[in-house]
């Protein structure tokens, strides 16, 4: 089931593991329906890590562990006594860089930049030290009075929504039902936009990042960072960012993959009570990944006053992987094909193929590979020779301890994440994992709708095709494993 592994593989396995504990606690989470202007940025600010939870309480259910100084999105306060505002009393409801979404106390969130928009006062309003009528009174606006709104607060014990307020160098809060966003003045002072940390943000030729003002109907946009691609293949990730600032009160954003025919193909929405939307808010509901080779149109629309306005509508191309593929079919031509008898495969009185056998000598010339144990039957030799034979990395090195690093340094691979669930694969993907017996490499391949494992084992097997469901699951369970990585071909 292994193949070969040193001394030096076990330092490179606790590093990857330390890194894994991490990336597996960032997996997949949903978004939420922003709150246009009322939201903040920040940053974790806690040296080993702040736990994000799904409450506001310290025992609360753990959702993830936030790395120091990872980017934060601030929705709202949440205050979690009728007096006190102190920082261990206030929680703040945040999605994560990495799209995870809970609670962090405000004690762990350093940098705090807020997007204020201006409102009015439409009768006299109370501002008090923190959201709800038992906190300390502190003034009031009179009606028609401006209010510099930047982010919603919820009290203790209420439902009610409150909204922190900026007065001069000082930060209030006043009941929101007291506000009209109605006669907002045109424009909001511009917010830092958060970008994606995480892997699902990967590197890709002819990414576009716009920033522009138009004018539609009468209606001023400034469109900041928008991201979108260009040229994407098949099942690749993307991850989209920036900012669409109106001037007048947007109600709603929709984000959107459209055929060119102007079918929807699939989109996410959220309500706005402001002038910004967050198009970042939105990226776990538009999946790139589904797309199939062609050309599609990334649109952003808004709705204001009932009517929709499309400020964005961008053109780009989805192209069949050529890596992926090559890998997979050389996978396919070097393996016993799936239901060969053991016999024929099993090592030693089994053999390698004759186009395995013939391409390890073109692979890793200078070896004698004629004869057992010298005839490929490892893991990291049948993957290698996969690798360097259909030409994607000629100096793919041989052992685990060489091909681990290579894997999560190499510009060639990325890293997509993996969290036990297989739809995340991909044809041609690498796949390499530690259990109570090891460390494994191999390929997860697909043809005509059905998915195989290209692998060897060391002084086991030599190259073949696993098909079977118990032995796909036992290879890509996560629960059975100290770790697993994928590593995704770079087109």
């Amino acid at each position: 089931m292994t193949g070969r592994f040193t001394k030096k593989t076990t330092a490179v396995l606790i590093v990857t593991a330390l890194v894994l504990m991490v990336c597996f606690a960032l997996g997949a989470a949903s978004t939420y329906a922003a709150s246009g202007a009322n939201y903040a940025t920040g940053k974790v600010n806690a040296r080993k890590g702040a736990v994000l939870r799904v409450n506001t309480y310290n025992k609360a259910k753990k959702v993830a562990v936030l790395k120091n100084n990872s980017n934060l999105t601030i929705k709202r306060e949440i205050f979690t006594t009728y007096r006190k505002t102190g920082k261990k009393y206030i929680w703040y409801e945040v999605t994560s860089s990495s799209g995870r979404t809970g609670y962090l106390r405000s004690d762990y969130v350093k940098n705090v930049k807020y997007n204020a928009v201006t409102a009015k006062a439409i009768s006299k309003l109370s501002y008090r030290k923190g959201a709800g009528n038992s906190m300390k009174y502190k003034g009031k606006y009179t009606k028609g009075n401006n209010v510099s709104v930047v982010l919603k607060a919820k009290p203790a014990g209420s439902k009610k929504t409150w909204y922190k307020v900026k007065k001069g160098s000082n930060y209030y809060y006043v009941d929101a039902s007291g506000v009209s966003f109605t006669t907002a003045v045109k424009t909001a002072a511009k917010p830092k936009v958060v970008t994606s940390t995480s892997d699902e943000v990967p590197k890709i030729k002819n990414v576009k990042t716009e920033t522009a003002k138009r004018s539609i109907d009468g209606i001023d946009f400034t469109l900041s960072e928008i991201r979108y691609p260009e040229n994407l293949y098949e099942g690749g990730k993307f991850g989209i960012t920036g900012l669409v600032i109106a001037s007048q009160r947007m109600e709603k954003m929709e984000v959107a993959i459209r055929n060119t025919d102007g079918s929807t193909v699939v989109s996410a929405a959220q309500d706005i009570e402001g002038v910004t939307g967050n198009i970042y808010l939105l990226d776990k509901g538009v999946t790139f990944g589904i797309l199939k080779a062609g050309t599609y149109v990334y649109e952003v629309d808004v709705t204001i006053d009932g009517k929709k306005y499309t400020p964005i509508s961008r053109q780009f191309t989805v192209k069949k992987p050529v890596w992926a593929q090559a890998i997979t079919n050389k996978a396919f031509e070097l393996a016993w094909p799936a239901g060969t008898a053991k016999s024929k495969y099993k090592y030693p009185s089994g053999s390698p193929t004759t186009a395995y056998k013939n391409a390890l000598n073109a692979a890793y010339p200078g070896r004698k590979w004629g004869a057992a144990p010298q005839v490929g039957a490892s893991c990291d030799v049948f993957v290698g020779t996969v690798l360097r034979s259909c030409g994607y990395c000629k100096d793919m090195p041989r052992g685990l301890d060489g091909q681990i690093p290579y894997l999560a340094k190499s510009s060639k691979f990325r890293d997509i994440g993996y969290n036990g669930n297989r739809s995340m694969l991909q044809s041609g993907d690498i796949v390499v994992y530690n259990h109570y017996d090891g460390t494994h490499i191999c390929i997860y391949v697909v043809k005509n709708g059905k998915a195989y494992i290209a692998e060897a084992n060391y002084q086991g097997t030599f190259g073949r095709l696993e098909e079977s469901s118990s032995g796909m699951d036992y290879r890509l369970k996560m629960s059975n494993k100290k770790w697993i990585k994928v590593y995704r071909p770079v087109e």
